[in-house]
């Protein structure tokens, strides 16, 4: 659960960072509250993917941990020769 709540909260925070930067920097947008929810309302087509990314990296991190810590803790119990 914390690993799911870390992925949605590094996703939303690169998104209003990174966002917010184009806003600030680019001129694409006026610099007004209506330029800055423009520039956020025009990322949204690309914030499911970020989403979508950290969701696929930590199943596939977090959840490939455990059997590894598994299988290395089957790998100490095993005497040697």
């Amino acid at each position: 659960m914390r690993i799911g709540i870390a992925a949605l909260a590094s996703s939303v925070l690169f998104c209003a960072v990174t966002d917010s930067r184009v806003w600030a920097t680019w001129g694409m947008y006026s610099m007004s509250l209506q330029g800055l929810i423009a520039c956020y309302v025009a990322a949204m087509a690309f914030v499911h993917n970020t989403l979508l990314g950290n969701a696929f990296y930590s199943v596939v991190l977090a959840g490939g941990f455990a059997p590894m810590l598994h299988y290395a803790a089957r790998l100490r119990a095993t005497p040697t020769v």
